[in-house]
């Protein structure tokens, strides 16, 4: 949430909450679509989290990984035979 709040200003973005480096939005996004679980974690957030369902269908800024989630899991599952990864 506080990186698509800091890409919906125009900021730099965070990798992490420990050390507060600096990362491009296709760096994070490259991360997202080489680990399962985290995508499935969104997707679980999307599901059961009020606000991860209002960042996906009304925030507005570059970088909104619950948006764009669909697309991160379809790169994520490109080569499997899967359709859709389950929720944790």
């Amino acid at each position: 949430m506080e990186n698509i709040y800091l890409s919906s200003r125009n900021r730099p973005l965070t990798l992490d909450y420990k050390w507060g480096w600096v990362a491009r939005k296709d760096e994070i996004y490259d991360f997202l679509v080489s680990n399962t679980e985290m995508l499935m974690a969104i997707k679980s957030l999307m599901r059961h989290e009020y606000l991860a369902m209002l960042a996906a269908h009304t925030f507005i800024a570059e970088y909104n990984p619950f948006r764009d989630c669909r697309e991160l899991e379809a790169e994520n599952l490109k080569g499997t035979e899967l359709e859709t990864l389950p929720e944790l």
